[in-house]
């Protein structure tokens, strides 16, 4: 113990902490400055030039967005209203099943599935943030709610997987293998399940799958039909049924296999589900704009930028009525 509370020791852990910070340096500027990212008929690109065009061209629009994502998850934090992770990824998934062609992006571009993820994290916690003050009496949420019909209604959803037939021949040929493989799924009673649809497609080259894998969910509401024609005719097949649906004006028709179909239902005012998305609506509607809360939640915060200049192209792209405003004043 004595030893290591030498002079001798303490100097040596010094020298060794210093030469570590020279060391991560110089691996740094090695890194950064000499190491080949690009080569272009001879011509090195390094990291350093790399980084400096990204920079240049996304750096403070970047750091914007940061900055907004890291001050409405800090103020939601602290007020104990941030989202947690389960609501997070239910609206990621609810988008997904909006939107669908977006699955096979994120393939080549899985990025930008986070970057969803993260602007459905600053939404709520924007809602939360500007909500969590507003009363709500069960008067004020009743004529809210029946202000609007069917709103709150679960759609009917049927789960679908669809194709695209390249020729009348093909599309023909993979109806007929799908029905024939098209089997109930032993482990949920009243669904199928539908085959690889990649390994169909490897087997005609003219079959293209929609949305990555073929799976597309349409939603139809409790009232009245979804005003598409190709549509209505998905929801009024049964689990197991195969169908052709010509596309308009093309030559070229899609092939739609039904899982199965979950049922949809009317939306109950006592229903405490209900009640707390009525609850979130009407308060939303009475809220202040999220813009507000940024600006007032920006101007009572410490904002540094490196170099310094760039705080305030961080904050023209927070908030470039601002700088209209300048603009307008005399002098400005």
């Amino acid at each position: 113990m004595r030893f290591l509370q030498s002079p001798i020791f303490r100097t040596t852990i010094l020298v060794a902490l210093v030469g570590s910070i020279i060391l991560n340096f110089m691996l740094w500027q090695r890194n950064e400055k000499k190491r080949m990212q690009l080569r272009v008929n001879g011509l090195t690109l390094t990291k350093k030039d790399y980084h400096d065009w990204l920079e240049q061209h996304d750096g403070t629009k970047m750091l914007a967005l940061m900055t907004k994502y890291y001050l409405l998850k800090e103020a939601a934090t602290k007020a104990n209203v941030a989202p947690t992770e389960a609501e997070i990824q239910k609206g990621l998934d609810d988008y997904l099943e909006l939107n669908p062609a977006q699955l096979e992006t994120y393939k080549s571009q899985p990025w930008l599935k986070v970057d969803v993820k993260r602007d459905i994290e600053m939404s709520m916690c924007a809602v939360n943030l500007t909500t969590k003050d507003i009363g709500a009496t069960d008067d004020e949420l009743k004529s809210f709610y029946d202000d609007s019909p069917g709103r709150y209604d679960t759609p009917e959803k049927f789960h679908t997987k669809i194709l695209k037939g390249g020729d009348s021949t093909t599309t023909e040929q993979v109806k007929t293998m799908l029905t024939q493989i098209f089997k109930p799924d032993p482990n949920k009673p009243g669904q199928f399940r539908a085959p690889e649809m990649q390994s169909l497609q490897q087997q005609f080259p003219k079959l293209n799958v929609m949305f990555g894998d073929g799976t597309f969910v349409v939603r139809r509401p409790l009232q009245g039909g979804s005003g598409d024609p190709i549509l209505d005719q998905i929801a009024r097949m049964k689990p197991g049924e195969v169908l052709v649906i010509p596309t308009p004006n093309s030559t070229t028709s899609l092939i739609v296999a039904m899982e199965y179909i979950e049922p949809g239902k009317k939306a109950d005012f006592n229903d405490p589900e209900v009640k707390k998305k009525v609850a979130r609506d009407f308060k939303v509607s009475r809220a202040q704009p999220e813009k507000e809360l940024l600006r007032t939640l920006y101007d009572l915060s410490t904002i540094e930028t490196d170099p310094p200049d760039a705080k305030n192209v961080v904050e023209y792209f927070l908030f470039p009525e601002r700088y209209q405003l300048k603009a307008l004043q005399p002098g400005g």
